[in-house]
């Protein structure tokens, strides 16, 4: 049986509490009742079964509790006297109406719907979180330099905050790495370190190329005069030669 009920911890000051076989089963009981309106077909005929009632008989609630039939017709009379009950019998049944009903089962059918609302929204999200992670990530995978958002002044800063590529001259990197991407429709996630690389490659080959005089001056206080070399021409190595 699927569901739950409230239990208050005011039930330990109840005289239920003090009797064992009291205590399972009103708890029997409560289980027993019906969340709500249902109609059971009964020797024939048709019974029904309102909100916080349930059916049942003297000896069938006597072997499911383990108390005597004596006892489980004392118990009931206990219930009576104390309004906790209303109860009908007949020949073949009883049927018993849990009285204040709602003290144990008011939200039960509202929290459980809103837990399958919660779960149903959660595993919504989670569902659009992961697609649009897997929609951005491809999104990474597969884009042209063209179609990034890398402007030169994104290399520009790279280059100067990197040691070795200060003098590099970004705006030819940038260009080369553009027209690479164009020419051969390459993608790449980081545009930024594919430029550096392209740079890096040049001074491990001993011909990056440099930014102009002018600009290299402002970062390192190098003389401006580098003869009839072309400044935005000039290869590291040759720069490195007119630094001596």
């Amino acid at each position: 049986m699927d569901g739950w009920i409230k239990l208050y911890r005011q039930i330990e000051s109840h005289w239920i509490w003090n009797n064992s076989n009291y205590l399972r089963a009103w708890l029997w009981m409560i289980l027993r009742a019906n969340h709500k309106e249902n109609k059971v077909l009964i020797s024939n005929n048709l019974h029904i079964i309102n909100r916080g009632e349930f059916i049942t008989s003297i000896s069938k609630m006597s072997e499911a509790t383990n108390m005597s039939i004596q006892n489980v017709r004392t118990f009931l009379s206990l219930l009576e006297s104390d309004s906790m009950i209303n109860k009908e019998s007949t020949s073949k049944l009883t049927k018993i109406y849990i009285c204040n009903y709602d003290t144990y089962n008011s939200h039960q059918q509202t929290d459980e719907n809103n837990l399958t609302n919660r779960q149903q929204t959660n595993n919504t999200q989670l569902t659009t979180d992961k697609k649009e992670k897997k929609d951005n990530n491809e999104k990474k995978r597969n884009i042209l330099m063209r179609n990034s958002e890398i402007t030169k002044e994104d290399i520009k800063e790279s280059f100067l905050n990197s040691d070795d590529l200060k003098v590099a001259d970004y705006i030819y990197y940038f260009n080369t790495a553009l027209a690479w991407s164009d020419s051969k429709e390459a993608k790449r996630i980081d545009w930024i370190a594919t430029v550096s690389n392209f740079a890096r490659r040049d001074l491990k080959d001993g011909k990056m190329k440099l930014k102009p005089a002018k600009e290299r001056v402002q970062i390192e206080s190098a003389p401006t005069d580098f003869g009839i070399i072309s400044p935005a021409s000039m290869t590291y190595e040759e720069y490195k030669k007119n630094q001596k």
